[in-house]
């Protein structure tokens, strides 16, 4: 009986010293909805967001060695990585693209000029500071399925400041990089669209 108490008082202690998930989205509070008031014009959608499976995860991937991650166990994602890093791709696309409309769901692309795929090989943060996200977008007409742009993509970015949700905060901010030069790619082009129709 004594070492049945004991056992309890020591798993009992055990999970006092769990330490308690944290939870991260990818946006700020800052980011506001969609521009849902624009109707009639040319929109952007975006298709796949394609992720490998080592990230596909709830938890933050840490790269602790040139060929070694490993899972933050106490830090994830509020929500599926792939659906946080559309909505965020979303909502920087939007603000860098006025006068456009940027459909961030993929059932609504029926009526969008050009479809943007996004296929992501790093997103991670490591234990010296580094942050890196990368992979490559492609942008194709929803009239004939040409590819009219695209290109690879690599941000590397140095914390100043140790912890996860700093981690979190450049990975927003690289999201916003790379929104705003696919945004760039994509002007001409749908100003080109515009004209022929």
């Amino acid at each position: 009986m004594r070492t049945v108490a004991i056992i309890l008082v020591l798993s009992l202690a055990a999970c006092a010293n769990v330490p308690e998930a944290r939870h991260y989205v990818l946006s700020t509070q800052a980011d506001g909805g969609q521009n849902t008031s624009i109707t009639g014009e040319l929109a952007v959608g975006l298709g796949r967001i394609d992720l490998p499976r080592y990230l596909r995860q709830p938890a933050l991937v840490i790269r602790t060695a040139e060929q070694e991650v490993r899972p933050a166990t106490y830090h994830r994602w509020a929500e599926p990585l792939d659906r946080g890093i559309r909505r965020s791709f979303a909502l920087h696309l939007d603000a860098e693209l006025p006068g456009y409309r940027v459909e961030a769901a993929p059932t609504n692309l029926g009526d969008a000029a050009l479809r943007v795929d996004l296929e992501v090989d790093q997103f991670h943060g490591s234990e010296s500071g580094e942050v890196v996200f990368g992979g490559r977008w492609k942008a194709y007409s929803n009239e004939n399925g040409r590819l009219v742009a695209g290109q690879a993509f690599r941000f590397r970015t140095a914390t100043t400041q140790p912890g996860y949700s700093e981690i979190v905060k450049v990975k927003v901010e690289q999201i916003a990089l790379l929104s705003s030069d696919v945004a760039a790619s994509l002007a001409p082009v749908l100003q080109g669209a515009q004209h022929t129709n």
